[in-house]
């Protein structure tokens, strides 16, 4: 009687197991039939090629709904570029009973396109009788699009390459009539270059130059944020632009105490079966200006300061790093009494006691309306104390024509361990505060 009890039981729970199970299998089935559905596009036809059945993902990419294409012929999205012979061969494949794989272009309900990797296989009822044919598809519109703007690339590379090489003399016209600085190189040494070249330059021929420089990038100022003229792991520095064509290469000159900023590109391409370089100099200096300088104090912007502030954060490098936050005092009692003329005569004021009383190697700029923030690398507290000082002293020291005197406010702060720029910044803020709320014209830190 005791082994029919446990024998019940045991059966008993072996139901309830194939139970749980059994809801366990389906609600899987379920959430891998959504996943599917959702996700792989797809679709079913019968033998004459009427759409009996597609996937969501398959009415996302084409754009159409899932009404408007069952009953449909599957030529609906037929695009006009696809060669006959290619669905030739695939029904041929078909009928066969055979898989086809193969990659198609289609059409979109709005006249646009998509490209995707098709594989077609027959389909059949549970007697084993063929009614119809599934298509799986993979988008690879992105990938396509990519293989012939590089093709596009490529040939149009080749055919400049190909009317170079047709006579010197033809290069020496590009050379001559294009706006930039062209310079031709084997990587290491210089081959040719165009008369602007020359004339920035400054030298009366190539050989001249050559007498002074290696390269051009010997010229090339050694600052964070523009092309270095050494460049590590025994690259040149046209090798370095040539591997990175996605980053936006600059170069910084100096000639005649003037900052000339360019950015440079370089291809590189097979002449006389010897490689070679095209190096490409656009001069932005101006561009560069508007981009990064305030146009009324003709410090640096904002946008400028974010960016050194980026840099900072991103390469962790940065030791012993100052901020300084600069705020007029009562400065809104100025534009309200004598008008903004005059404001904003006292900002280019004191503008220019920031600039002199600042090194070359701290950045200084606009940080928005009436505040100003220095950024001080490799710097001590002390010796940012005394910059902050010199800039107090000086606009406390000057005498603004309309108004008399006026005076700033300074808050400092210096990065401690594990601080991010973000907390750098917001310190230096609140130090400006307590600076304000103390009776102005003092540094706080």
């Amino acid at each position: 009687m005791n082994l029919v009890i446990i024998l019940l039981f045991i059966i008993i729970i072996l139901f309830i197991c194939i139970f749980y199970l059994r809801n366990s299998y389906d609600r899987r089935m379920d959430s891998l039939s959504k996943g599917y559905d959702e996700h792989i596009i797809s679709s079913s036809t019968n033998l004459n090629g009427k759409i009996t059945d597609i996937s969501k993902a398959f009415c996302q990419i084409s754009g159409y709904s899932k009404d408007e294409l069952i009953g449909q012929n599957h030529n609906i999205i037929r695009h006009p570029d696809m060669d006959s012979e290619i669905y030739s061969g695939m029904w041929k494949t078909i009928k066969n009973d055979k898989v086809w794989h193969g990659e198609i272009k289609n059409l979109k309900k709005d006249g646009g396109y998509y490209w995707v990797k098709a594989h077609i296989y027959s389909q059949y009822d549970k007697n084993n009788k063929k009614i119809g044919y599934t298509s799986i598809r993979e988008d690879i519109t992105a990938q396509k699009d990519l293989e012939i703007l590089k093709s596009n690339l490529e040939l149009a590379i080749q055919r400049r390459v190909t009317e170079l090489n047709t006579t010197n003399l033809y290069l020496d016209t590009i050379f001559e009539a294009y706006p930039d600085i062209l310079i031709v190189t084997s990587g290491d040494k210089i081959e040719k270059v165009n008369s602007k070249f020359l004339n920035f330059t400054k030298f009366d021929s190539l050989d001249d130059f050559k007498e002074v420089y290696k390269c051009i990038c010997d010229q090339f100022e050694n600052i964070e944020g523009y092309l270095q003229p050494h460049i590590d792991n025994n690259l040149t520095w046209i090798e370095y632009v040539e591997l990175h064509p996605k980053d936006m290469h600059k170069a910084l000159i100096i000639k005649d105490d003037l900052e000339y900023i360019f950015s440079v590109q370089s291809k590189k391409m097979l002449l006389d079966e010897e490689v070679k370089y095209i190096a490409i100099l656009t001069e932005i200096t101006n561009l560069e200006r508007l981009a990064t300088v305030d146009k009324l104090t003709s410090l640096y912007n904002r946008r400028k300061l974010d960016s050194v502030l980026e840099n900072c954060s991103s390469d962790g490098l940065v030791d012993n790093l100052c901020l300084m936050m600069l705020d007029i005092d009562n400065f809104k009692i100025v534009n309200d009494k004598y008008g903004h003329d005059v404001g904003d005569k006292v900002l280019k004021s004191i503008a220019n006691s920031i600039k002199e009383n600042t090194r070359d190697t701290d950045i200084a700029g606009r940080w928005g309306g009436e505040e100003f923030l220095v950024i001080c690398k490799d710097t001590s507290l002390e010796e940012a104390k005394n910059i902050s000082n010199r800039i107090l002293n000086s606009v406390r020291e000057s005498d603004f024509a309309e108004i008399g005197k006026q005076t700033v406010s300074i808050g400092l702060s210096c990065l401690t361990t594990d601080e991010s720029i973000v907390e750098l910044l917001k310190r230096s803020d609140i130090k400006l505060y307590e600076a304000k709320n103390s009776g102005k014209d003092c540094l706080k830190y």
